[in-house]
């Protein structure tokens, strides 16, 4: 990969917007980016620094063009802008992306981590394909989870909310399916990690996992299908549900959704 050539030494000493030109100027960028804008009729593709959350990158869907935000401090490099405009691609192939405006509570966190992390298994492999690195997109991402969940204290785990029992099983499941582009050492610290400090999640993470795998998720059908179930399971009988603040038909709305315009 073009990307390999450049000295990481070299790129600090770059300014943000310089090395973004940089990355724009590298052939296997400029091919998938013309991959995204003709499946846009021909418009360019808007991309820019500067992010309003800790994402270290961003496809906005919602436009009637292709447009990328990239997090300067954390995602500005080859595989990180790939990664957002295979995103692009799979909207236009029909893949699911779900509206998570409706939710005034963290079930638009878990709504976003779940569709994105579905929609994760078939961008890895494009990726792969395309001869960029998974692990340089999924690094800063790994390096997140492991200070959350480093931080956490006993009392806090045992009273976790719904929410974030729901949030931490859907980020649990990256590591099932992108687990093999990490490290050893990175496997074996989060899996500790998230097995003391997330015990119910794990386990709700590998419902989840099980309902993933019974579906051809590199299909927009099978994403669909996959995302609908999940959030099925999200709203009933599952290994959090016992938990005080448990309320059945959370998902209904995203659920609905999916049924409506990804399920013929």
């Amino acid at each position: 990969m073009e990307a390999d050539n450049f000295k990481h030494a070299g790129r600090m000493k770059e300014s943000p917007d310089d090395l973004l030109k940089t990355i724009l100027s590298q052939p296997s960028i400029k091919k998938l980016i013309a991959e995204v804008e003709d499946v846009y009729g021909g418009k360019s593709i808007e991309t820019q620094l500067g992010m309003n959350d800790k994402s270290h990158g961003a496809f906005d869907w919602t436009l009637d063009h292709a447009k990328i935000l990239i997090n300067p401090d954390t995602g500005l490099n080859e595989a990180n802008l790939a990664h957002e405009l295979v995103h692009a691609l799979q909207y236009k192939q029909g893949f699911p992306f779900l509206d998570q405006t409706g939710y005034q509570d963290k079930r638009h966190k878990v709504l976003r981590g779940l569709n994105s992390n579905i929609l994760h298994i078939h961008l890895a492999e494009e990726l792969e394909k395309r001869g960029f690195s998974v692990k340089d997109y999924f690094d800063p991402t790994v390096s997140e989870m492991v200070r959350v969940l480093s931080r956490r204290k006993s009392k806090e785990t045992k009273e976790l909310p719904i929410l974030r029992i729901h949030y931490d099983a859907v980020e649990i499941l990256r590591m099932y399916y992108e687990r093999s582009y990490l490290t050893q050492n990175q496997q074996g610290q989060l899996s500790a990690l998230q097995a003391r400090k997330s015990p119910v999640a794990k386990k709700l993470s590998l419902e989840l996992k099980e309902i993933i795998d019974s579906h051809d998720v590199t299909t927009p059908e099978g994403s669909a299908y996959a995302l609908r179930d999940c959030l099925i399971n999200l709203n009933g009988e599952n290994a959090s549900s016992r938990r005080s603040d448990y309320e059945s038909g959370m998902y209904d709305k995203s659920i609905e959704e999916i049924e409506e315009k990804f399920i013929a």
